[in-house]
């Protein structure tokens, strides 16, 4: 889950009190929309022009990143107690990791009843720790798997509707000589953004959520969590990606992608917002991972794994060169 902690939104309760004496206040901001590409950053960059008209008296200094970046600044910011006032972060496990160094402020004096009454239900789970809210979300968002309807069509493949015929679509288009899937292996979130997907989907919710909280009996070691890792690893056995698809970036593996060279591509929903006339690939898109409950409804749930140390070691390992890895007993690892 992705949240923005003190939005903007919640600004404006923040600094209310300040507006009789309109006292010249300076905020700091932590943003990872530094691309123009981001789909998000022209509704942030008009959510912040909306904030200066009814705030002319706050400057908001915005510190622009990649998304990547920030995460490793972040880090070095918090050890140094040097946090922007506003700033984004994932929520979860590694939001926790900051809350228990003191960098968070608790939010709860803060959110009125209408701010609450906006919010989906359950919306700040990964967000709330021992009854104390940390963080607000941004966006409520899901992981999709997107179809090149043209290429589907050219080589007589069936659009998946499960995961055996995501393997049948790898398997014609490897034999047609198309590139079946690809990702920004590189900036590890896209593979984890997969990863994450078949770990809930074969483990669960439950399972999911205990392993990455820490809670009692919770570990990433179930028959459900070791089937998850096995799909993601015979995905690459069959060939699924190009052979450089751990040195790519995101944006690098969106080149082939929008020029309609790649027949699926699992990202988030977000990416729907690049996909227009002038993309060649895009004559569709279909979420084949069907939507999951999270019981809370999280913004984001299925994102939380994707900072766990044990999932990167397991990322290492299915990337690697075949003849290098280990059994397939992946609880030793």
């Amino acid at each position: 889950m992705f949240a923005i902690l003190l939005t903007l939104t919640l600004c404006l309760g923040l600094v209310s009190a300040m507006a009789e004496e309109h006292e010249e206040v300076t905020l700091t901001f932590g943003s990872i929309w530094s691309s123009e590409s981001e789909a998000t950053r022209a509704p942030f960059l008009k959510t912040l022009e909306e904030f200066k008209e009814a705030y002319p008296w706050i400057t908001v200094e915005v510190d622009w990143n990649e998304a990547n970046a920030w995460k490793e600044k972040g880090d070095t910011l918090a050890t140094q107690d040097a946090m922007p006032d506003v700033f984004y972060w994932n929520a979860g496990g590694i939001l926790k990791e900051k809350v228990d160094m003191g960098q968070i402020l608790p939010l709860n004096d803060y959110i009125d009843d209408d701010t609450m009454g906006r919010l989906m239900d359950g919306a700040l789970a990964s967000m709330t720790f021992d009854g104390q809210i940390y963080g607000l979300p941004y966006t409520n968002a899901c992981s999709v798997m997107y179809c090149n309807k043209a290429l589907f069509e050219a080589n007589n493949v069936a659009i998946p509707e499960t995961w055996d015929d995501v393997l049948a679509a790898v398997e014609a288009f490897k034999a047609a000589g198309v590139t079946p899937m690809i990702a920004g292996g590189s900036d590890r979130w896209p593979t984890n953004m997969l990863g994450d997907i078949l770990l809930l989907r074969f483990a669960g919710d439950a399972d999911l959520r205990k392993a990455c909280f820490k809670e009692e009996g919770g570990t990433f070691l179930t028959d459900g969590m070791i089937a998850g890792a096995q799909a993601l690893r015979d995905l690459v056995d069959a060939g699924a990606f190009p052979d450089d698809v751990a040195a790519l970036t995101r944006d690098e593996s969106e080149v082939p992608w929008h020029n309609g060279e790649v027949a699926m591509y699992v990202m988030g929903q977000w990416e729907a917002g690049n996909l227009g006339t002038e993309v060649p690939a895009t004559t569709m898109y279909r979420e084949i991972f069907k939507q999951h409950h999270y019981g809370v409804g999280s913004a984001m749930a299925m994102f939380i794994v994707a900072e766990c140390l044990v999932f990167t070691v397991l990322l290492n390992w299915v990337f690697r060169e075949r003849d290098a890895r280990p059994g397939k007993e992946l609880a030793r690892l």
